[in-house]
């Protein structure tokens, strides 16, 4: 299948910006030039800079024998955007990363044969050993916008509920392609691109959109052979339509809804839906939380490739997810409760290389991705505490069963069941520190199985773990 739909599309969304009449106060993108420019050279002089200083310490405390790890990272990124003339506006942005002083990241462990997991992902995970050479240009790209209408093509950020930028390491996930949203009403969003290329978080490079999937570790194909499809899938690229609504119901009720379809050509086809809603309590001082989330997805062309273990989707193999969510909102405080399950009819995959999926069950450092016939409870409490009100504190709890590392079928990494502690603090200075943020992040993951001994290569980094991060960033 070719992405001839995918233009189409492109263009009927073009086609009803065009002929929608929109308020441009209401949309997100107004057509307001944001000075007054006559000629090139103008255009870039009253342009804008920003960006950000950033450091950040990891470090993974191990079971028993297993090796620690620890790194040092500190870098930055610079953003320059043009005035906006006549609609359009040109950016360009670039990051850099060095590593300070860190364990020897690339060491291979001899009891359980892995290496250093999240300490290498602040660097470039493709080549360990590199701690200088770690700069990346993160955009280049022209936008042109309009009340109700935003156009972008080339190197960028795109947010979505599976791909996005997650700047939660040294350099985010970026994409290149052409973006198109459309407000034809202040309630409803339309979005609608194609990606061909990706630059994954933790890399320096970027490669096509298929060569992209497998940077990361690759796992096992669903009949228990080590996968080798890295560099060898074959797609053209990703198409991407989504659909957002807002609504106000009665009895002051707030919902909204959202469906995405992600094309990856000769890959698969995933479609994911969410809904929300919510309403007062209490006489209004607090309010209700509820949502819902599904996702199905099936095999396009070959999977990627002829060959069995080049292929990245299987015939046959079917990924499916769902969630619900139940929740309880404050002024300062703020508790969810979640459970997620992927299906047992075969493996929910979607490529790591091109972000996290935003999930109701998502905690740092969990992922349901790789996983068939899974169950998964997550629990969250957020506060912002009366004496600190530039802090934000957030504990989470989860309890994740996965399918056995023997069922590769459902099992494509090994991932073992565990349950998880999470302690997230958030800091905002102010007064002469403007614009310094500090964030702490502890993580604790417990082997469930513990009565049965598990492989080391198990456990390494995923089970019996203390991992612990601090991260400074300057916005400037």
């Amino acid at each position: 299948m070719r992405p001839l739909p995918y233009i189409a599309l492109l263009i009927w969304v073009l086609g009803l910006a065009a002929l929608q009449p929109i308020q441009a106060q209401h949309t997100p993108h107004a057509n307001t030039d944001s000075v007054k420019v006559h000629n090139l050279k103008e255009w870039f002089s009253g342009g804008q800079f920003h960006g950000h200083m950033r450091y950040y310490f990891m470090a993974t405390t191990n079971y028993r024998q297993l090796p620690n790890y620890w790194a040092n990272a500190a870098g930055g990124a610079l953003h320059f955007k043009t005035a906006w003339f006549k609609g359009f506006q040109f950016n360009v942005a670039g990051q850099f990363a060095a590593n300070l002083y860190s364990a020897n990241l690339g060491q291979v462990d001899s009891l359980s044969g892995g290496r250093s997991r999240f300490e290498r992902q602040l660097f470039d995970v493709t080549d360990p050993d590199n701690k200088h050479n770690l700069d990346r240009l993160e955009e280049l790209n022209l936008a042109y916008r309009r009340p109700g209408l935003f156009i972008r093509l080339g190197k960028q950020t795109l947010e979505t509920p599976l791909m996005n930028l997650t700047d939660s390491r040294m350099k985010p996930f970026k994409f290149k392609g052409l973006l198109v949203e459309v407000s034809p009403t202040p309630q409803v969003h339309l979005h609608a691109s194609w990606w061909t290329m990706a630059s994954p978080r933790s890399t320096v490079e970027w490669w096509g959109i298929g060569h992209s999937i497998g940077v990361y570790n690759q796992g096992v194909q669903p009949n228990g052979t080590q996968a080798h499809y890295h560099e060898q899938l074959q797609s053209s690229g990703v198409g991407i339509l989504g659909w957002q609504q807002s609504l106000s119901l009665p009895k002051s009720l707030q919902a909204s809804f959202e469906v995405w379809n992600y094309y990856a050509q000769n890959l698969m086809n995933t479609v994911f839906g969410q809904t929300q809603l919510q309403g007062p309590l209490y006489g209004a001082t607090a309010t209700w939380l509820a949502g819902a989330q599904a996702l199905y997805q099936w095999q396009l062309g070959n999977g990627g490739h002829s060959v069995y273990e080049h292929r990245y989707f299987h015939n046959g193999q079917t990924g499916s997810y769902w969630s619900l969510r139940s929740g309880l909102k404050a002024r300062r405080f703020k508790w969810l409760l979640n459970y997620g399950q992927t299906g047992s009819g075969g493996r929910f995959v979607f490529p790591r290389e091109w972000g996290v999926p935003q999930f109701f069950t998502h905690l740092s450092r969990l992922r349901m991705e790789g996983n068939g016939g899974s169950h998964v409870l997550t629990s969250t409490i957020e506060w912002q505490p009366r004496a600190v009100t530039n802090a934000t504190v957030k504990l989470g709890v989860a309890c994740v069963r996965y399918a056995e590392a023997h069922q590769t079928a459902l099992s494509k990494y090994g991932d073992p069941s565990h349950e998880q502690l999470l302690a997230d603090v958030h800091y905002h200075f102010h007064h002469y520190l403007e614009g310094l943020h500090v964030r702490f992040l502890y993580v604790y993951k417990h082997l469930a199985n513990y009565l049965e001994p598990e492989p080391l290569n198990r456990i390494l980094n995923k089970a019996n773990m203390h991992h612990f991060n601090l991260i400074a960033n300057i916005h400037f």
